[in-house]
């Protein structure tokens, strides 16, 4: 389910708790997958454009939390996230691979 921007939830908190308190932000390896299946598409431009805003919302460090919260930016959330930084690495390197494959300089 979107939650605006490119960003996911992973899950809506209304119709299946998780029984912890207080509301579930975006979970930005969602968003990295959408990137992915974007790229898997051929929809580059918009791939690129959303991995774009996606790393635009790291922190000073470079850093990005588990989930974002899409009404303020703000990291609810484990931060530093692996999962959300694993997510920046595969899909930039997809969109890259679909880039150099789609500009015909694929080795």
């Amino acid at each position: 389910m979107g939650a605006g921007d490119g960003l996911l939830y992973r899950y809506l908190h209304e119709e299946s708790s998780d029984g912890l308190p207080g509301k579930e932000g975006a979970f930005l390896l969602c968003s990295f997958w959408l990137v992915d299946n974007l790229t898997g598409q051929g929809r580059l431009d918009e791939a690129e454009e959303l991995y774009d805003s996606l790393c635009a919302r790291a922190n000073h460090l470079g850093l990005l939390s588990e989930e974002i919260d899409p009404t303020d930016g703000s990291f609810p959330g484990n931060f530093p996230q692996a999962f959300s930084h694993i997510g920046i690495i595969a899909s930039g390197h997809r969109l890259a691979e679909a880039r150099r494959t789609a500009s015909g300089r694929a080795h």
